[in-house]
């Protein structure tokens, strides 16, 4: 049987009040057009704040009859539990490195792509991994990114709080590309630890290969070890509502110092 389809924040990374009225209220109580059931996806419901949840929880509590609607997270854990209660979950798993490899391979890309870095940079998401072959500006903010976070270690403090300064100002307007930010860092600092224990071939930022293995030798292991907690404690704070000012200069102050080798 034919179904309607409609996606509520399928091009931003934030689900609108004005998108859940528009395209979702004002909607799902209307008849299919052609089917006989209508299906509504709604991406980034991480993202949504507490307004936007309750005019989301008023429909899931008593939805039409002849309406799907499919909730989009990339973590439950971070939803309304009244939300969370009113859906079944379905865990996804992400798509393997060798079959994004091979994805990327049929989609005719220019041979400098490096499509390996970007298979595994994309951690189980194709639609990632395409988007980063055909677009090169996406890797190079990731490479901003990774610059950033390497200057941190080695910048002296009033550098530091410039950054976090700059970042917290950020959050208020895009708390997306703060999480980015640490998530890069958090993939950076992991590639690290893997050089270090000697498993280069694990490496996800292929292309920094050279400078992750000198910050290997620059850093100690249980430095890394503690910028791994760092990030999870500064992730955890921001989303806990925590004063992104306050949370990201701690952030700053506790970072390792990376020692040049002579």
């Amino acid at each position: 049987a034919k179904k309607d389809l409609d996606g509520v924040g399928r091009t931003s990374t934030m689900v609108t009040i004005d998108q859940l009225r528009e395209d979702f209220l004002r909607q799902v109580h209307r008849k299919p057009y052609e089917g006989r059931t209508r299906i509504f996806i709604i991406s980034s419901i991480e993202s949504m704040r507490s307004e936007q949840s309750n005019i989301l929880l008023k429909t899931l509590e008593e939805p039409p009859d002849d309406v799907v609607i499919i909730l989009l997270a990339r973590d439950a854990s971070n939803l309304l539990s009244t939300i969370v209660s009113r859906c079944q979950v379905l865990h996804l798993e992400p798509v393997g490195e060798l079959e994004i490899l091979e994805y990327l391979g049929e989609c005719e890309l220019g041979s400098d792509v490096p499509i390996q870095e970007i298979a595994r940079l994309s951690r189980g998401r194709p639609e990632w991994a395409y988007q980063a072959a055909i677009n090169p500006e996406i890797l190079h903010i990731l490479e901003d990114k990774l610059n950033q976070f390497m200057g941190c270690l080695t910048d002296s403090l009033e550098q530091r709080f410039k950054l976090s300064r700059d970042l917290s100002t950020q959050f208020f307007r895009d708390r997306d590309g703060v999480y980015e930010f640490l998530d890069t860092a958090m993939t950076w600092t992991r590639d690290v630890l893997l050089s270090s224990s000697e498993r280069t071939g694990e490496i996800v930022n292929i292309s920094q290969k050279e400078r992750i293995h000198e910050f290997s030798r620059m850093l100690s292991t249980a430095d890394i070890l503690n910028i791994l907690k760092l990030i999870r404690i500064t992730f955890g704070n921001l989303k806990k509502n925590v004063t992104p000012s306050l949370v990201l200069d701690n952030f700053m102050l506790k970072l390792p110092v990376a020692t040049a080798i002579n």
